[in-house]
């Protein structure tokens, strides 16, 4: 985060749609030989998502290849064998951010009549650290083992930058064996409530002062002002009513009579009728007790310069009754 900042933004706020979209699909690809899925490089999603598994396993195989309902794949199956618990395959790098009633469904086979499917977990995270376990069961009884079931567990799974979804085997004792295969990830997309071209702040003598501007709006009630001396802790400031639809630029503007003495971070908190709400990105904006004050800084060759003469996107080091106190980018303030 730059301590002296002015950023000029073109950011989207998304609001609650509903058009179902698939997030991602994956069918596993099609291993020309069983391949633990520590190493396998076949993944459909290999590319734009990140799969990490135990060492003791499961693997990818073709034997026993999906079949049975819609859209099953065939080919490449992920394989838990019994044993070992902990085993785990993990999906992750999973932006569902701009998505909402997300939906998780997968292809499982099971090889005893009596397993209703337990000792395969599923579970969600956003952190990696802690887990969340969807729910879901299995038929028991005869004829049920060695053939496919689409299943769509139940539970809350989070709208987050980093989704995680894992598969683990959680039963050192069973005698039951698991494949999944076609794992997709559906969910409402977001429409555009506001289009933000632009979020300011402006300095006028001990007050700061917020800017910003909306291209069009949708449903938009209201901006509540949030300020942080740490970007982690976060309180209201104020806030301001919005025109709820427009095509048309619209200008905002927020003062902030009693900005914090050092760091000051804002941001911009939309709120629609339906008390839906986003938030925009962060600006920084460092203020001293009197703002009117024009401290000397001194640019890397040494040469004293006067606040009016900072330039944009140059770094210089701020001098206090001639002491070095810290390093600081000016970006046109």
């Amino acid at each position: 985060m730059k301590t002296l900042t002015l950023l000029w933004v073109s950011l989207v706020l998304p609001f609650i749609g509903l058009a179902q979209t698939t997030i991602f699909s994956e069918d596993c690809g099609n291993p020309s030989v069983t391949t633990a899925c520590a190493s396998y490089a076949g993944w459909q999603n290999k590319s734009r998502l990140t799969f990490t598994a135990s060492s003791s396993g499961p693997d990818v195989r073709t034997t026993l290849s999906s079949s049975g309902y819609s859209d099953a794949s065939g080919d490449g199956n992920i394989f838990f064998i019994n044993g070992v618990s902990n085993r785990y395959i993990q999906i992750s790098g999973i932006n569902t951010s701009n998505y909402t009633n997300l939906s998780l469904s997968f292809g499982i086979l099971k090889t005893t009549n009596a397993s209703n499917g337990s000792e395969l977990v599923v579970e969600v995270s956003i952190n990696g650290s802690s887990y969340t376990t969807l729910s879901y069961t299995l038929a028991t009884g005869s004829g049920t083992s060695n053939v496919y079931y689409l299943k769509t567990p139940t539970g809350t799974i989070p709208s987050t930058g980093n989704l995680r979804i894992r598969f683990r085997y959680t039963s050192s004792s069973s005698t039951c064996q698991f494949r999944i295969d076609d794992i997709k990830l559906r969910g409402n997309l977001m429409v555009l409530p506001i289009e933000l071209l632009s979020f300011n702040c402006e300095k006028s003598k001990e007050l700061l002062k917020l800017t910003w501007e909306t291209a069009t709006e949708s449903n938009n009630k209201m901006f509540v002002i949030e300020r942080s001396a740490d970007a982690v802790g976060w309180e209201a400031i104020g806030k301001i009513n919005a025109v709820g639809n427009s095509a048309t630029i619209i200008h905002y503007s927020f003062v902030d009579q009693s900005p914090l003495i050092g760091l000051n971070y804002y941001r911009l908190k939309q709120v629609d009728f339906d008390n839906q709400f986003e938030y925009s990105t962060i600006i920084c904006v460092e203020s001293n007790k009197s703002l009117d004050d024009k401290p000397t800084y001194i640019d890397l060759q040494g040469r004293s310069i006067n606040f009016n003469e900072l330039q944009p996107n140059v770094i210089y080091v701020k001098n206090t009754n001639g002491v070095c106190t810290k390093i600081i980018i000016v970006n046109n303030y």
